[in-house]
């Protein structure tokens, strides 16, 4: 009995003593290697997370530089040329920057001023340098039809982004009307027909056969004229300007125009009929007279017989 304990005492001494050691070989042969894996990944995880955070960064900065650069009153079509250029692939930002330079040379066309010009409140231009010639007017149609043709391509094939297709689209049209081009500007708005007809934007695909119709217009030339350029309207008949007190204080001494007085109403005797009239005495009713009761006279009582 006690030399089978002393033998499994000595058996399980043994069988410890042999796994210790292939532990440790064990940590011999792969700890540093497992070290190295983890070190990689944690680095590989922090370095991602920086990524997607500049990633986020660069979206929200791209988006503000936009927004600068196209929310001005005419805002100029070189910044947001840049702003595309620098942050192209970045979300809708380069598509978006494009379009909105793309409409701002045929807003400057629209108008006959070259872009980021500033015109006078009356619709003059405040240089007249800043004045459209025909060379620029063919320039600006040329570099707005290849925005929107990049526009266009750029968003082929992405449903998330048909919008923004379908708006380059009617700008590559409205290049074409406005070099009276009527049978390119349908080929136009038939792609829009074709790409919304038979979805949520059907709407465009109705708008878009309405400008069909009114392509026979184009060979109407329609002026837009400023304010400056429209003929003063005549006084009505009747209408006196008010004078101003500055009109007054300048006009000299006995040609100031007199206060209006009310004429004065016309003396006569007879009381006017306007003022209230004194209530009427009212006839008093007749007292009725209160009659004294009469008493009955005593009645004589007859003298006595003589005796």
């Amino acid at each position: 009995m006690d030399d089978r304990q002393r033998q499994i005492r000595e058996g399980a001494g043994q069988l410890e003593s042999r796994l210790n050691e292939e532990f440790i070989e064990f940590l011999q042969r792969w700890s540093m290697p497992l070290l190295v894996v983890l070190a990689v990944g944690a680095v590989g995880y922090a370095g991602w997370t920086r990524y997607k955070k500049g990633q986020i960064e660069k979206v929200n900065t791209a988006f503000q530089e936009f927004e600068s650069a196209s929310s001005s009153t005419n805002p100029s079509p070189d910044s947001l040329r840049r702003v595309a250029d620098e942050y192209d692939g970045v979300r809708s930002v380069s598509h978006l920057a494009r379009l909105s330079a793309a409409d701002t040379y045929l807003k400057a066309i629209r108008q006959g001023v070259k872009p980021g010009a500033e015109l006078k409140p009356d619709g003059t231009f405040a240089n007249a340098a800043d004045a459209l010639t025909e060379q620029d007017i063919t320039s600006n149609l040329n570099q707005a039809n290849q925005l929107y043709q990049q526009v266009a391509e750029g968003t082929t094939g992405n449903a998330g982004l048909i919008l923004i297709r379908v708006s380059a689209i009617y700008g590559q049209a409205s290049v074409a009307e406005s070099r009276k081009l009527p049978d390119e500007a349908q080929k136009f708005y038939e792609q829009i027909i074709t790409l919304t007809e038979n979805g949520p934007f059907a709407v465009h695909a109705k708008i878009a056969k309405e400008r069909i119709a009114g392509l026979k217009s184009l060979d109407t030339n329609i002026k837009a004229f400023t304010k400056a350029e429209l003929p003063e309207l005549p006084p009505v008949p009747g209408a006196e300007k008010p004078p101003t007190p500055e009109s007054e204080a300048e006009a000299p001494a006995g040609t100031r125009p007199a206060e209006p007085s009310t004429p004065d109403a016309p003396k006569t005797d007879a009381p006017r009929t306007d003022s209230p009239k004194p209530d009427a005495a009212k006839p008093e009713s007749p007292k009725s007279e209160v009659k004294p009761e009469l008493k009955p006279e005593p009645k004589a009582e007859p003298a006595p017989a003589p005796k």
